[in-house]
């Protein structure tokens, strides 16, 4: 452990200011009463004293970060990682090392919404998955925050909006289906101590296993189905302080890929197969739905928020306008209340689309072209021709499944 630097501070000096005591001369011999010189009718001169400015406290240095947070993100893929590529807006790429010890890989990245911590599972040479390591990036070294209990699983993870905490999932293995296993989400600290269940299959009517999908900042931890069926599914809220759990909202119609909540937290949005509609938004507020529509001739395959909490970034397809056969991909940005028009990219076909975000007025994606070899494209504004990709090989890393990790 690093010694702590504490700062020093310096009082400033007191300053004794005696009225006159500048006007008279140095200490000598009194002078000559009948040698005095005439006096001198002359206005006083006005003296005004000069203000000592208080010395400013010495500032604590801000600690280096092992990655940027104003910089992108993304993981060569979801598991078996050892490095992670940091992407600067101008298309700059920096391979960071996990500290890892030999032979250990790390799964499930997860960073906090500032950007100042990661926490991962961590896995050995023989393919054991051994724990929970918490990396705060101002450090050099991790930290093994659980370990992974004989007969168990860790299955999913979520980081608390100061890095402090990490809730997660786990799974009882005993040879049945993961959706009829036994499970608990539970919550650790960085601060120490055991962890501690907050809530658990039998607590939840017999849930299935349940996932986090987002932990609103001072508030409860959201759960959605690990796996979803078709069948309309249920999320949850877990209050982190209490464990105390209650049924959010049961969806209408089946969800396509988890819900995603709004950056304000009021609002969740779900993809789903149904004509000529991209996603339903629940209104926690308001405990309404609502539709919002895909562009005329496209389908919806996922989506995602855009910052502005008012708007939907959408993963289209369509037909190929060459008319060849192919399928097109196309974005577009979408309001949820319908009272604008949309914003659609050109199409194109583009292979292998695996992750996206917003970015800004446009969008960051990763593709994999082949098992080894991937890339990252940033497009400044999604109706704009102009995006430029960068290649993930400086991972260096077998297989390639790339995922954004955190984008600023």
């Amino acid at each position: 452990m690093r010694p702590v630097i504490q700062p020093i501070c310096r009082a400033p000096l007191a300053l004794a200011l005696i009225a006159c005591a500048s006007l008279l001369p140095a200490c000598g011999p009194a002078p000559d009463a009948s040698a005095a010189a005439p006096l001198d009718d002359s206005p006083a001169a006005t003296l005004t004293p000069t203000p000592t400015a208080t010395p400013s406290p010495t500032p604590e240095p801000t600690p280096a970060l092992a990655l940027d947070p104003q910089q992108i993100w993304v993981a060569p893929d979801a598991g078996a990682v050892q490095a992670v590529a940091s992407i600067a807006a101008d298309g700059t790429l920096t391979a960071v090392s996990l500290p890892l010890d030999d032979g250990q890989t790390a799964g499930s990245l997860t960073a906090d919404p500032h950007g100042t911590t990661l926490a991962y599972l961590l896995w050995g040479a023989d393919g054991s998955q051994q724990g929970i390591a918490v990396w705060p990036l101002a450090e050099p070294d991790d930290r093994l925050l659980v370990e992974t209990p004989a007969g168990a699983r860790i299955i999913a993870l979520a980081l608390s909006g100061d890095g402090r905490e990490v809730a997660y999932v786990e799974v009882r293995e005993d040879g049945v289906p993961l959706a009829d296993a036994d499970w608990a989400l539970k919550l650790a600290s960085l601060e120490g101590g055991e962890s501690c269940v907050l809530t658990s299959r039998g607590a939840l009517e017999n849930a299935l296993p349940l996932v986090p999908f987002a932990w609103v900042a001072g508030g409860p931890i959201l759960l959605a189905p690990a796996a979803l069926r078709d069948e309309p599914a249920s999320v949850y809220a877990v209050d982190p302080a209490t464990g105390h759990a209650r049924r959010l909202f049961e969806a209408e119609t089946p969800m396509v890929g988890e819900p995603r909540l709004s950056p304000s937290g009021a609002r969740l949005a779900y993809a789903v197969a149904e004509l000529d509609v991209a996603a339903h938004v629940y209104d926690l507020r308001l405990s309404r739905t609502t539709a919002v529509e895909t562009p005329d001739g496209m389908a919806a395959l996922s989506l995602r928020w855009h910052p502005d909490g008012e708007h939907l970034l959408l993963d289209l397809t369509a037909p190929s306008p060459a008319d060849d056969g192919r399928t097109a991909q196309l974005w577009a940005l979408v309001p949820v209340d319908g009272e604008e028009g949309e914003r659609v990219s050109s199409a194109q076909v583009r292979e292998g689309l695996f992750d996206y975000a917003p970015f800004g007025d446009g969008v960051v994606y990763t593709t994999t072209q082949s098992e080894d070899a991937c890339t990252i494209t940033i497009k400044p504004d999604i109706v704009s021709e102009t995006e430029y990709s960068i290649s993930l090989d400086a991972l260096a890393q077998p297989g390639c499944a790339p995922f954004l990790i955190h984008v600023p």
